[in-house]
């Protein structure tokens, strides 16, 4: 027989197959999306039912306790039961039913207080299972602080090994700067032995200056001596006596002393002779004498009245920069002035006019300060280098240079004994000389940095930077007194009877101070647009007291009344720079005033 196909049936039931499994696997899907929708549903209350059959399984224990009781209770009960109770009980089961009541009410007793406290317990376990779940969350913070601080303090390890090496590199380098330091001050005290070696030898060389300008004097002087006594000796001695009359005309002149003079010489030459082989300290001795007793033969100036200075009589271009100071002769209408350029310069006021007279140019540094000597004879200047220099008017060099301040020298004053003399410096000392000698004799030791001085017979003031006025004994070289003021300092004068001070602040004002009561402000002067315009701006007394002036930083002059108060006037438009310094003749008729300029200008009333 032939093979029978199906093929038409074969197709219909590979399909009905495949139809068959694609309803399967929809089946399954279905179901595992059931299964999980509902076991997503249900799986708390699936949790909640495992852990109360994990419950129940620790109260198994206590069940089969309890269940062994009962059997044996009950065995107990039927073993009391006995056959007649057995019969009776047949006989009457209504009383067995009663008695079984009341065992089972027992029991239900008996078992709802065990489940009363199976309730409890289960109470229990939850309030410790919260405990433990805190207690477990706790932990986990602890664990997490715990890896935290484990985490710092390897952090703190590597930042101790980094510290560690950098200190290591940094002691090596102190070290290295130690050593560099070492090395640096062996230098410095090397530099140090050389500065005060050439400081030596600068001061000796200056000594061995000054000595060679003293020995130059008194071979001039020597000289002189020699020409006038020869002259002296050449001329015939007429021992007759004479009168000698003198006229008005020939009073006024210069030759009736003279003639008295060279009669005095001329008698004296043949005893006068033997000078010439006498020692240079006697020779100058001698013309020391001289020159003193001829300068108090000079004309004399008493002021019985200083007038208000109202018009510019001359301007001139005094010196090469700026001019710091001026100051009148005290016995003449000479005037002398210093600055910037380290040239003295001397002024003859001649019919309102400035006619130059001579120059003093031997200084190695600016000037800061200028005093006449009560004679009119010799000028103190002060200076930039730290050096006071003494000329003689009529002399070509200073006949001292007065060395020992550290820094520059504001001003320098002569005492009331003409051989003595007072500086104040920056560097916060005043020092007081013997001209005779050129030698400091006492220093005092100051706060702050000195900017003018006025000396009296036992007293010495000073004006300072610190804002005060300080007055000092110079036999103890105690500060007796202290008078604050509101600015520093710039300039101190005292009225010719020595009872006034006037004191120069750089917060604008002048002040006049008792020196009778010595602590007592007696007035104040200020005015619309005076302004102090440098650290060493002078103002001053007129020689009778009755004026104050001083210069402003405008260049404007400013003249205030003393009795009243007042201001007398004004004088602007001759400077045009910062005015330094003012000075009064002694005449009271002239005030001159220089600036920063160049200028020195002079005023008076006409």
């Amino acid at each position: 027989m032939a093979a029978v196909t199906f093929p038409a049936v074969s197709g219909s039931w590979s399909k009905a197959n495949m139809s068959a499994a694609a309803w399967k696997r929809h089946i399954i899907r279905q179901l595992k999306h059931r299964d999980r929708t509902q076991k997503y549903m249900y799986q708390d209350l699936i949790k909640s039912y495992n852990k109360l059959l994990e419950r129940t399984k620790i109260f198994d224990p206590l069940n089969e306790r309890l269940q062994v009781e009962f059997l044996n209770i009950f065995s107990d009960h039927l073993n009391r039961l006995d056959v007649t109770s057995t019969v009776h009980r047949l006989e009457d089961p209504e009383t067995l039913q009663l008695q079984h009541q009341k065992e089972v009410t027992k029991l239900e007793k008996t078992n709802g207080e065990l489940a009363v406290q199976i309730y409890e317990l289960g109470q229990n376990l939850q309030i410790k299972q919260k405990e433990l779940e805190e207690l477990q969350s706790r932990l986990k913070g602890v664990e997490g602080f715990f890896s935290g601080v484990v985490k710092r303090n390897v952090e703190l390890h590597e930042s101790v090994k980094k510290i560690t090496c950098e200190n290591t590199n940094i002691k090596q380098r102190y070290d290295e700067l130690l050593k560099q330091h070492r090395t640096k001050e062996e230098e410095l005290q090397k530099i140090t032995n050389d500065l005060s070696e050439a400081t030596a030898g600068i001061v000796k060389l200056k000594s061995l200056q000054a000595d060679d300008m003293n020995n130059d004097n008194d071979r001039e002087c020597q000289a002189r001596w020699a020409k006038q006594l020869a002259s002296a000796a050449a001329k015939v001695i007429d021992t007759t006596p004479k009168t000698v009359q003198c006229n008005e005309d020939t009073a006024n002149t210069d030759e009736a002393p003279a003639v008295i003079r060279r009669a005095f010489r001329s008698a004296s030459a043949t005893f006068l002779s033997p000078i010439f082989t006498l020692k240079e300290n006697i020779l100058y001795k001698m013309r020391r004498v001289e020159s003193l007793c001829d300068d108090f033969k000079g004309p004399s100036f008493v002021c019985w009245s200083s007038r208000l200075p109202t018009k510019a009589l001359e301007i001139v271009e005094a010196h090469e920069s700026d001019i710091n100071a001026a100051k009148f002769s005290s016995i003449s209408q000479t005037l002398a002035t210093g600055g910037d350029d380290r040239i003295i310069k001397l002024w003859d006021v001649v019919a309102g006019r400035l006619e130059s007279r001579t120059s003093l140019q031997r200084s190695s540094s600016g000037i800061t300060s200028i005093e006449f000597d009560p004679t009119g004879y010799r000028i103190l200047a002060a200076s930039y280098e730290g050096a006071v220099h003494l000329w003689e008017v009529n002399a070509c060099r200073p006949t001292y240079v007065l060395t020992g301040h550290r820094h520059k020298v504001t001003a320098a004053k002569f005492k009331s004994l003409y051989h003595q003399a007072v500086t104040g410096s920056f560097d916060r000392t005043l020092k007081i000389w013997d001209l005779n000698r050129g030698a400091c004799t006492d220093t005092i030791q100051v706060s702050s940095y000195c900017s003018d001085v006025v000396s009296l017979e036992f007293l010495v003031i000073s004006g300072h930077h610190d804002k005060k006025i300080r007055f000092w004994d110079c036999r103890t070289k105690v500060c007796t007194n202290e008078i604050p003021v509101e600015g520093r300092v710039t300039s101190l004068n005292v009225t010719c009877d020595h009872s006034q001070l006037l004191s120069c602040s750089r917060d604008d004002t002048l002040k006049v101070v008792d020196l009778r009561k010595m602590n007592c402000c007696r007035q104040t002067f200020r005015a619309d647009g005076f302004k102090c315009g440098s650290d060493i701006t002078k103002a001053i007394f007129s020689p009778d007291g009755s004026f104050v002036t001083a210069g402003s930083a405008d260049g404007t002059l400013f003249v205030w009344n003393v009795k009243t108060g007042k201001l007398e006037a004004s004088l602007a438009g001759q400077h045009n720079s910062c005015v330094n310094a003012v000075t009064w003749s002694t005449s009271g008729e002239y005030v001159v005033s220089v600036d920063r300029g160049k200028k020195a200008v002079l005023w008076s009333d006409y």
